[in-house]
């Protein structure tokens, strides 16, 4: 099961001043899956405080999303977002790998990565590279990690 952080962010223009959309008395589903078939559903705090967005992170994969809300009965209730991490599940289960298996590999590649930034991170500081050395030196640990290298413009 994956989980996802919700945030809702203020616009700033306070309560709605338009009349709800009376289809929707008692809120909406929004669909943001963009027809991928898996999908998780993400329930959200309803109605919102005044006009804003909420923001939808996964906590496994990164993926986000934002959707607006104004504090109405026409207020979303959910949203269907799609779920990369169990796409990639379900590749490697084609390929004839277990989800067991497959877990312990993205966990241990997330913790690989994380700590790789860290040791990253400690380095620069150490060698208090300049902004020119810390890009050059980025561009190094992201090519030995086998990353995209971004493109000089």
């Amino acid at each position: 099961m994956t989980s996802h952080s919700v945030t809702f962010v203020p616009s700033g223009r306070g309560k709605a001043r338009c009349a709800p959309d009376p289809d929707y008395p008692r809120g909406k589903h929004v669909d943001a899956s963009d027809g991928h078939l898996m999908v998780c559903r993400v329930t959200l705090p309803y109605p919102a405080p005044e006009c804003g967005h909420f923001l939808v992170e996964c906590e496994q994969c990164g993926l986000s999303a934002a959707v607006t809300a104004a504090g109405r009965p026409d207020d979303p209730l959910d949203v269907r977002v799609p779920c990369k991490s169990m796409e990639v599940e379900l590749a490697v289960l084609k390929a004839g790998r277990s989800i067991v298996e497959v877990r312990m590999l993205m966990s241990k590649l997330r913790s690989q990565f994380v700590a790789c930034l860290q040791v990253s991170d400690s380095l620069q500081h150490a060698l208090r590279l300049n902004e020119e050395q810390r890009a050059l030196f980025g561009k190094r640990i992201m090519k030995i990690l086998g990353l995209a290298v971004p493109s000089e413009r």
